[in-house]
C-alpha cells in the first residue's frame, strides 16, 4: 500500500507500508464453506436459510454473526439438511460460522449470507 505524506510547505513524499493480516482466532483453521462442500441457499434469504452439510462432516454448530461479530442465531445442524428461521433476522449481510460439534477447536467454515425480505 502506498501512502502520500504532505508537509505544510506542499512538499510530498511517498512511503510504502506493508500490512500483515492477523488471524485473531486463538485456535482452529478458517476455511470457506464451499471448500467443505457446504451449501447455503437461497442467498439472499427471505424467510428460511437452508444449510446442506455433507454427512461425512457430521453434526456441526452454527452461528449467524452480524457485522459486529454478535451472534444473531445459533444452533446445531443435523447431518445433511438444516433449515434456519430467518423471519426474525433483520435485513442485512451476515456471516454464517460453522464448526464441528465433536471438536469446536478444529476448523471453522464461513459463508456470507444475505437476508433481504423485500
Amino acid at each position: 500500500v502506498r501512502i502520500t505524506i504532505c508537509l505544510p510547505i506542499n512538499r510530498c513524499s511517498c512511503q510504502l507500508i506493508d500490512f500483515e493480516s492477523i488471524d485473531t482466532a486463538a485456535y482452529g483453521t478458517n476455511v470457506e464453506g464451499k471448500a467443505l462442500c457446504i451449501t447455503v441457499f437461497p442467498n439472499p434469504a427471505t424467510d428460511r436459510i437452508k444449510l446442506v452439510i455433507p454427512s461425512s462432516l457430521g453434526d456441526q454448530q452454527y452461528a449467524i454473526l452480524d457485522m459486529t461479530g454478535g451472534i444473531v442465531v445459533s444452533g446445531i445442524t443435523n447431518s445433511g439438511n438444516t433449515s434456519i428461521d430467518a423471519v426474525t433476522i433483520p435485513d442485512g449481510i451476515y456471516t454464517l460460522q460453522i464448526r464441528p460439534v465433536s471438536n469446536p477447536n478444529a476448523r471453522v467454515a464461513y459463508v456470507r449470507v444475505i437476508v433481504m425480505k423485500e
